[in-house]
């Protein structure tokens, strides 16, 4: 009782056997489903490559295989381009988006800029410190500053988005 063995997974095993001589170097798993669901058919009506018959139909197609292979890898490499081009479009985007923000941060950096300048020059006129005058006088170069900085950031948009386009 203990020799007994089931074989219920015979025909399975058989199936990896069949696969190992199928298979090929470099093979893709496409080719090999397809060489196996051709294999199994052909066992399944019991049928031998001796004694098929091929029609012209057949023939045909056999002969336009190079051309359609030919068109499939064309269409594969135009998908490629077509998504190597999304791709570089969606970092740009990405580019332009964080460029955008921190535009915005310098921009409410500015506001609050000019708001604390013009409190401290109101200090200043009512009192007699010169120290609020030279505090003035440095957040508005800070602001000068910022504003620089806001006018390079729009250039590089500009130029991200021509980049864009031209892709």
């Amino acid at each position: 009782m203990i020799l007994c063995m089931n074989h219920g997974q015979a025909s399975v095993e058989r199936g990896f056997s069949v696969n190992k001589s199928i298979l090929q170097y470099n093979m893709e798993e496409k080719s090999l489903v397809s060489q196996r669901l051709i294999y199994d058919h052909m066992k399944s009506k019991g049928l031998t490559p001796e004694n098929i018959s091929l029609s012209k139909d057949f023939l045909k197609s056999i002969k336009a295989s190079r051309s359609r292979y030919d068109e499939f890898l064309t269409e594969q490499k135009k998908e490629k381009r077509i998504s190597e081009k999304e791709k570089q479009r969606e970092a740009i985007e990405h580019d332009i988006l964080t460029i955008s923000e921190k535009k915005s941060n310098l921009e409410t950096m500015c506001t609050t800029l000019t708001k604390d300048f013009e409190k401290l020059m109101d200090k200043a006129e009512k009192s007699t410190n010169i120290t609020y005058v030279v505090e003035a006088n440095c957040l508005k170069r800070k602001r000068s500053e910022k504003l620089d900085e806001i006018k390079e950031l729009e250039v590089m948009i500009d130029s991200l988005n021509k980049k864009k386009k031209d892709i």
